[in-house]
């Protein structure tokens, strides 16, 4: 993988590597932290006694799906597959090499089986194969939350539950599976809704798994990145310090922010090449609010995506109250109110108590929306306030 996409996560990898040695992990953070990122680099390099595997569930639909790519990911990416594994694998597969869905589906036993067994089967043979203990096993899936929203959406909580009650099953069972899940906003919000039936006596490695908060970079690191990546696009700056001292403060430690600015000036200013000048970046990003809706949609900068927990994930009644309390911070004139303010603005236009005011801010706050920075509440970035300004037409 591209190692500038790691600048400045060193700590965060440290601490995942650290938090699953004792046992399964749940990483959130709003999008565009680098939550993927981190699970590539940590895959990538993994120490010595680990094996891991990432699967990527950003576009698959279906449990039996999941199921299949992560059966066919612990065979293929081996390097050298357990025998017992690939006699698993092999009448699954299609006349391309890959593993049939039709075919896992038909599983005699049941695909939830044939997941478990080729798990057991990698675990049994890094048991045997005379490294003392063997390795341990982490299987990392990414946007696990967005694929659980999805697969309700379609009406398979019931394929779901089975999905992760094997998986947590085996978690419980086997000391050396450790499970890593990605998650765009609060971890807990997300396992409530997760199916219960299927579900209920077999949530003890989630309820004990460590949860890893992914933040925005502090500005040395964010530093270290901008420089990284102006120095691989080649861009000429007018004053490469102040360029990069620009990029820090308008991306607030966003890792894909700062990727996203990065190309958005390199095309630019690429044809014809010229150096960035004094200003170039403010009028950049003028640019993506000046269309509509024209950053919010652009999948390098995802700010609809940002605010899809009040959305699309808020309870109706959070909601309600969700909407005014952003619509207010975003309007007031320093982007900050406090809560005084706050309350006041809301009381125009409803009657609603101190308490339910502070426990939406609080959600907002788990799910990185917003902060308190001074006895005053804000949002957590910059572009943040103005994509739910373009977002809610209040320019």
């Amino acid at each position: 993988m591209d190692l500038r996409a790691a600048v400045g996560r060193e700590p965060e990898l440290r601490s995942l590597w650290t938090s699953l040695d004792t046992g399964s992990v749940l990483l959130h953070g709003r999008r565009g932290l680098g939550k993927t990122t981190l699970l590539r680099l940590a895959m990538a390099n993994a120490p010595a006694q680990w094996l891991g595997r990432r699967l990527d569930l950003s576009s698959l639909e279906r449990p039996i799906e999941a199921g299949a790519a992560l059966v066919h990911a612990l065979w293929r990416e081996h390097p050298t597959p357990p025998a017992d594994l690939s006699v698993l694998v092999q009448p699954l597969l299609d006349d391309r090499e890959r593993l049939s869905i039709e075919a896992f589906g038909r599983a005699e036993a049941g695909w939830e089986q044939v997941l478990r067994q080729a798990i057991e089967q990698v675990l049994d043979a890094e048991l045997e194969s005379g490294s003392g203990s063997g390795r341990a096993l982490v299987l990392a899936l990414d946007h696990f939350e967005d694929f659980c929203v999805r697969v309700r959406g379609r009406g398979l909580e019931s394929s779901l539950g089975s999905f992760v009650r094997t998986l947590l099953e085996l978690a419980a069972e086997r000391p050396r599976l450790r499970l890593l899940l990605t998650f765009e906003g609060d971890p807990q919000r997300a396992l409530d809704e997760l199916p219960k039936r299927p579900l209920a006596d077999a949530t003890g490695p989630l309820m004990r798994a460590a949860q890893l908060e992914l933040s925005p970079l502090p500005p040395e690191s964010s530093a270290r990145l901008a420089s990284a990546l102006l120095i691989g696009e080649d861009i000429t700056a007018q004053n490469r310090v102040a360029l990069t001292r620009a990029l820090v403060e308008a991306c607030d430690g966003v890792p894909g922010w700062l990727h996203a600015a990065v190309r958005a000036l390199a095309e630019r200013h690429r044809k014809p090449p010229k150096p960035v000048l004094d200003g170039d970046l403010e009028r950049t990003l003028d640019s993506l609010f000046a269309a509509p809706a024209s950053a919010l949609d652009d999948p390098n900068w995802q700010l609809r995506q940002a605010f899809s927990p009040v959305l699309e994930r808020y309870w109706m009644l959070q909601r309600s109250l969700s909407l005014p309390i952003l619509d207010a911070i975003a309007l007031s004139e320093d982007g900050a109110l406090s809560f005084r303010a706050l309350r006041k603005q809301l009381s125009v236009q409803m009657t609603i108590d101190d308490d339910a005011i502070y426990r939406v801010l609080e959600t907002l706050h788990r799910d990185q929306l917003v902060e308190e920075f001074g006895g005053r509440w804000r949002f957590c970035a910059g572009l943040l306030r103005r994509a739910w300004l373009a977002l809610r037409e209040l320019n």
